[in-house]
Formats: C-alpha cells, structure tokens, sequence
C-alpha cells in the first residue's frame, strides 16, 4: 500500500494497547465472529469451524449449558475479556468458561503500530512495492522479572535486530505481524508473522555451549531460554494472528483476510527460510482454508509488472472471511 494510506489507517488505531491473551482465546473469538444470536451444536461440528468446539475452553461452556447450543452472549467473556465484566455480572456458563481460561497462564501483551518500509529496500520481502503497517506484539509484564536474571545492563540489545520493525520503547518486542490493506476491497494480507527474541536466545545458548561450555553465562543464558520458551514459544504465533485479526476486522473493518502458503512466500517473497509450520499449522489452526483466489491488490501488482504473463504459476493462499 502506499505510505499516506498506511499513516491515514495507524490514526484509526489505538496508540498503546493492553492485551489479554490465554490458550483457546481465538477460538472463542472466531466462533463469536460465527454466531449471531445462538447456533445449533450439531450443525457448527458440520463446519470447518466445528474443531474449535473441542477446545478445552469452550467444550466447558458447551458442557455447562447442556441444551446442545452455544451463543454469542456464552463466547463473549473469554473472546472479549479486555472490555472488562458487565454490570449484571456474568451467567453460569459465561462464568465456566471464563474459569476454564485460568487453567493457562494470561498474558498481558502491549500492542503498539509502525510503519515498514517495502518501497526502498530489495530485501523488504513485501508482495508488492510500497509499505507495511506493522503490528507489534510486546512482551507481558512479566518477562522484566525472567530478562533480570541475565543480571546485564544491554541484555535487551542482545536478542533484538534492530533493523526489523521493533518497539524502540517500554517493553521489547516479542513478535509482530505485516499488514498489506485495501481499504476500499475491506481486503488484507498478513505478509508475515515473526518474532527474533526466542530464536536469537536459542542460538546464543547454541554458541556458549560450543565456545564456553563451562561458563557460568551459559547456566544463566539456558535458565532464561527454558523460561522464556516455556512461558512464549507456543502462545506468541497464536496470539499475534489473533490480535492481527482483530485490527483488521474490527478496527479497519476488512472482510477478507489472506495469509501467505509457504509457496506463495516463497513465489513472491523470495523467503526460503521461513519456519514452514507458521504458514502451515497456524493457518490451519484458525480456520483459514487454501484458495487459488489472489488477493485482488497482489494479482493486480504481478499483472502491472509482468503482463499475462504470471511467474508464480499456480500457488495458492491462506484465507479467512468475515
């Protein structure tokens, strides 16, 4: 997109936003996105929807009611849990599932927006030329108490590439998410999720196990990995699709929401090295189902630089409608 239209679309967007997240949260979210009013149990499992009715969190609220429905208003606490409780409280089974979302830790991520640069630098792995708007996920409140057992003034420095779209304030940043957008289509492309933090700490443990094995940095760097991974390695992805989601469909209204296959960001990208299960298992996790439909924006950039002539042959994409 070009850079006036991705400043125009961060100005609709909060400035610094707090977020809940805890396992099973997308899939109470996706399924209120599903439902208006309430929906039969039998004919939901009938969906590609129906696997999230056997998440742990929402098999509980199915269980509590036990009339063989769910609705909206059961979904909401545990979809929705940032706006807080309603004055009337909560029923029975919104309270069930809202419980059942304690069996996971919460985690209470920062957001924040920037801008990434596609239009200058060969090497933006952007689907077509122009900006990205950057959606960052920041660490929970937490890590400080895990990061101050390193006991080193630039710890933060040593896991942070400076010249991908970080937070340069408050907590550093865990993942992001980059957002290609047509407003006018209500169209979007999540180009790429990526986080550096768990990655560079693995390999710097990697490299203190060959160089210092005997080193008291590398007891203290492998505490903190275990930790870390323990805590992030399976929440981040899940939570920065989810959040990513959100922005585009309910802050900036999209209705459509592509995702790049691992050919696609291959075809287009020239990334060879991105980690396969997040352009696999993660789609596959939130409902997204492969097409050979383009995003309209992408077609139209491959169609202006190459003619009929298309060089990516016939590669598909992840989609999700709203």
């Amino acid at each position: 997109m070009k850079r006036e239209e991705a400043y125009s679309l961060i100005e609709r967007l909060p400035k610094d936003l707090k977020f809940f997240y805890f396992r099973d949260r997308e899939a109470a979210w996706l399924l209120l996105q599903l439902i208006d009013g309430s929906r039969n149990i039998s004919d939901l499992r009938k969906t590609r929807y129906g696997k999230l009715l056997q998440r742990p969190l929402i098999k509980e609220c199915i269980s509590i009611k036990g009339d063989g429905k769910i609705s909206a208003e059961d979904l909401l606490p545990a979809a929705e849990p940032d706006t807080g409780v309603p004055e009337g409280g909560w029923s029975r089974s919104q309270a069930a599932v809202l419980e059942s979302s304690y069996d996971n830790p919460w985690h209470d991520f920062r957001i924040s927006f920037d801008i990434w640069d596609g239009e200058s630098d060969p090497f933006a792995q952007v689907s077509r030329p122009g900006v990205n708007v950057v959606m960052q996920l920041s660490f929970s409140s937490d890590h400080s108490a895990y990061l101050g057992k390193l006991r080193q003034d630039n710890a933060r420095e040593r896991f942070e590439f400076e010249e991908h779209p970080i937070r340069v304030e408050g907590n550093p940043t865990l993942a992001w998410a980059r957002l290609d957008i047509d407003a006018k289509s209500r169209t979007a492309l999540i180009e790429e999720i990526q986080s550096d933090w768990l990655r560079i700490a693995k390999k710097r443990v990697q490299r203190l196990a060959k160089y210092q094995p005997e080193s008291y940095a590398l007891q203290i760097y492998r505490q903190y990995l275990r930790e870390i991974e323990d805590r992030y390695a399976r929440d981040w992805p899940r939570a920065t699709m989810l959040v990513a989601l959100k922005i585009l469909v309910k802050e900036l209204g999209c209705r459509t929401i592509y995702f790049h296959t691992p050919e696609s960001g291959e075809a287009l990208k020239h990334n060879h090295n991105a980690p396969k299960s997040l352009y696999t298992d993660l789609p596959t996790h939130f409902c997204f189902a492969k097409t050979k439909r383009w995003p309209p924006f992408i077609r139209r950039s491959v169609r202006k630089l190459h003619g009929n002539n298309n060089p990516t042959g016939d590669i598909q994409f992840w989609v999700l409608k709203f």
